[in-house]
């Protein structure tokens, strides 16, 4: 049985920790047509899952403009097995973040950005 309360602490405690990565993933243009944002973006995710033993593996876009994939992958012990499809990329040009403002804006206890609400901010 899971013990909430100790939990919740648990993750109140990593909070500061992920809305920094949070903050660095948004900071990102990850535009669909901008290739080095994409794999920018993914090698960053690589990395801040390998913490917690995910393995990468890069495979290469068909499209030469867009990034690559990322297949992170990690072994268990119950013999089950558990996927999660996700992108990388999201909706806005860099210049349409920039000339609409789309940034990092934290304002109380919601933040907005570009991918905030869809999988940099998924939750």
């Amino acid at each position: 049985m899971i013990d909430v309360v100790r939990l919740t602490g648990f993750l109140e405690g990593r909070l500061p920790e992920a809305l920094e990565l949070l903050r660095a993933m948004v900071g990102i243009n990850s535009f669909t047509g901008n290739r080095a944002g994409v794999d920018r973006l993914g090698r960053l995710t690589a990395e801040a899952f390998g913490a917690f033993g995910m393995q990468a593996e890069f495979v290469a876009s068909t499209h030469p403009a867009w990034g690559d994939h990322l297949v992170m992958t990690r072994p268990g012990s119950s013999g089950r097995s558990l996927a999660l499809v996700s992108h990388l990329d999201t909706v806005f040009p860099p210049e349409e973040e920039e000339q609409n403002g789309f940034r990092w804006l934290r304002e109380g206890d919601r933040i907005y950005g570009p991918g905030t609400q869809d999988i940099k901010g998924a939750r």
